[in-house]
């Protein structure tokens, strides 16, 4: 993986428009191979975020491509990713909040609500507390 895909990720956030018709088409699967390894989950914890059955992902890495709805999925992931990385600095500290108990989500790992939109709508308002010093 390396730079060029955190680049590619920080494109599709900061301009949507361009992102929007890739999205639609449904994504390559590497996207969600790279964006697991950057939340530093495996494919089958990864999976589970996105809304993937085991069996329907391997049909996925089979046809290479993602549907519009799990696409969509990523991109809301890869935005919280980018501004998580904003906040904290590195990918290594990403991972390591995203997976280490929280107080403000009852000692739950922020990884562990990313399964819903509420739950990555509540990660990302935390990292906003965080950002502006009000935690």
């Amino acid at each position: 993986m390396g730079a060029s895909f955190e680049l590619q990720v920080q494109q599709a956030v900061e301009n949507p428009e361009l992102f929007r018709s890739a999205v639609k088409e449904g994504l390559d699967i590497v996207w969600f191979d790279h964006l697991a390894e950057l939340f530093g989950a495996t494919a089958g914890e990864f999976a589970e975020v996105v809304g993937i059955d085991p069996r329907t992902l391997t049909r996925r890495r089979n046809d290479g491509k993602l549907t519009t709805r799990e696409s969509s999925s990523l991109y809301h992931l890869a935005v919280l990713y980018v501004h998580s990385l904003d906040v904290l600095g590195s990918p290594e500290a990403v991972r390591g909040w995203l997976h280490a108990p929280e107080p403000d989500f009852a000692d739950m790992k922020p990884f562990d609500l990313l399964d819903t939109a509420p739950g990555i709508q509540e990660v990302d308002q935390l990292l906003g507390r965080i950002e502006h010093g009000v935690f």
